[in-house]
């Protein structure tokens, strides 16, 4: 799981609503196969809470903004969503495993390639420069998973160079939201 969550520096995620009264919940949003409460506080902002319970957590989204930009705050604040971006659009070029061969991906156009030497040394080698050592630490059950930590050891700046790549992906998941008003 990747350490660093994509935001964007003008949106910042969610917190903990403190010293708050509870929201009052009208509406209930499901992203995927996981639901959430919204509810209003008395001020007008908004918070959500998983269905099953738990702390409320304020959004930055209104209504205005609309249940899209919600539903994407909501889930950008609530999983590793640059893990998932990176598990959804890595594409392996190259056939084989990576015990056997130095293997080649494609991250939305963006070509690079992951070695590991006899020595059990991990290098990467991306755009315009040369193969270098990166320090991967972890168990992981496929190359694939291997691979996404690797890119990401190699690249300390990622969250933040694909913050809006992965902002607009989960918009487009969170179009998928079914909103239902709380009775």
């Amino acid at each position: 799981m990747l350490q660093e969550r994509a935001t964007i520096s003008d949106t910042p995620l969610p917190t903990e609503a403190q010293d708050i009264p509870v929201p009052a919940a009208f509406a209930s949003i499901r992203l995927g196969d996981t639901q959430y409460t919204v509810g209003e506080d008395v001020e007008g902002g908004l918070h959500f809470t998983a269905a099953a319970g738990g702390n409320w957590k304020a959004l930055t989204h209104t209504l205005e903004d609309g249940w899209h930009d919600i539903g994407a705050e909501i889930l950008v604040a609530t999983r590793d969503a640059l893990h998932d971006y990176l598990r959804m659009h890595l594409i392996r070029l190259t056939q084989g495993s990576l015990a056997e061969a130095p293997q080649r991906f494609d991250i939305m156009g963006f070509e690079w390639e992951l070695r590991r030497d006899e020595d059990g040394t991990v290098a990467i080698r991306l755009p315009l420069h040369d193969w270098r050592a990166v320090k991967v630490t972890g168990t992981f059950d496929t190359d694939r998973e291997f691979a996404i930590a690797a890119f990401a050891a190699a690249r300390p700046d990622l969250s933040k160079s694909m913050a809006e790549d992965v902002l607009s992906w989960a918009k487009r998941l969170a179009a998928g939201a079914v909103v239902m008003p709380v009775m």
